[in-house]
């Protein structure tokens, strides 16, 4: 397992931050930069916008969450699950959905 982490990612989470007029603005903080592996699990695109869905396996992590996300090599990859494949706190799969972004 260990060496099919060969992806170096950025773990990212969102600030959020009124902009005065009732309004948020979101900016993305870099939490962690870790070595990953990324195999697609299905593609699916529909119009106008494309999918895809990847399982990102991390070493274990405490303090993951759906509302973070990773970025790789310019790419955007949203987390919807997080999970322990075996519950021994070893790796993180994470279920996600890459976007395309405008």
């Amino acid at each position: 397992m260990i060496g099919t982490l060969n992806h170096n990612i950025i773990l990212e989470e969102a600030i959020r931050t009124s902009d005065g007029f009732g309004g948020v603005t979101t900016a993305w903080n870099e939490v962690a930069r870790l070595w990953a592996g990324i195999s697609g699990v299905d593609g699916r695109e529909s119009l106008p916008d494309a999918e895809r869905r990847l399982r990102i396996t991390i070493r274990w992590r405490g303090g993951m969450k759906p509302s973070q996300r990773f970025t790789w090599d310019g790419r955007v990859f949203e987390i919807e699950a997080v999970r322990d494949p075996d519950g021994r706190a070893r790796f993180l799969d994470c279920d996600c959905i890459e976007r395309d972004l405008p």
